[in-house]
């Protein structure tokens, strides 16, 4: 009984350890010679992070502030995922990205239906296969509904970034 209990903390500690590798990642690109995220993201962790904190820091009072148009975002987001492909080195995605996670903060949209994804210079993320998300430019912003992409946002919006959001879930 002690060698099964022992089995299993082993098996959830390797689980975790393996976990702690594929996520919040930095590592120095070959291409730029700089640090940048790579792989999957939690939306605190990069809000924190050494490479994002201060661009977090600088649109922290970002906000539509049309209270009506994000009760309306919040209702159009229900049963949608939310994919975010971003450069930690890329200027637009150092302005727009925490604009995105502000918004769909105020919209109460659940971060456990997004993925966050950090590339390097390649718009490469190792293991994470991005060649489904056609991937030209960052960031880029993608709604899905049932697996099937309702509209994106590349690098920046045409007009606001909830304007925009509204348009793509708006659609049918």
């Amino acid at each position: 009984m002690n060698r099964l209990i022992f089995f299993v903390i082993v098996l959830f500690v390797s689980a975790l350890a393996y976990g702690q590798g594929t996520s919040n990642r930095v590592i120095t690109d070959p291409k730029l010679g700089i640090e940048v995220c790579l792989g999957f993201w939690e939306a605190d962790s990069l809000e924190v992070s050494s490479l994002f904190a201060s661009y977090f820091q600088m649109e922290k009072n970002y906000e539509n502030g049309d209270k009506k148009k994000i009760k309306k975002l919040s209702k159009l987001l229900k049963n949608k995922e939310v994919v975010i492909v971003f450069g930690s080195w890329c200027s637009d995605s150092q302005r727009e990205v925490p604009r995105m996670i502000a918004l769909l903060r105020a919209a109460k949209f659940s971060f456990k239906k997004m993925k966050l994804i950090g590339v390097d210079r390649a718009k490469t993320a190792e293991e994470i296969d991005l060649t489904l998300y056609k991937i030209q430019y960052v960031p880029t912003l993608i709604v899905y509904e049932n697996g099937k992409e309702l509209g994106r946002i590349v690098e920046a919006p045409s007009s606001t970034l909830l304007d925009d959001l509204l348009i793509i879930l708006s659609q049918k």
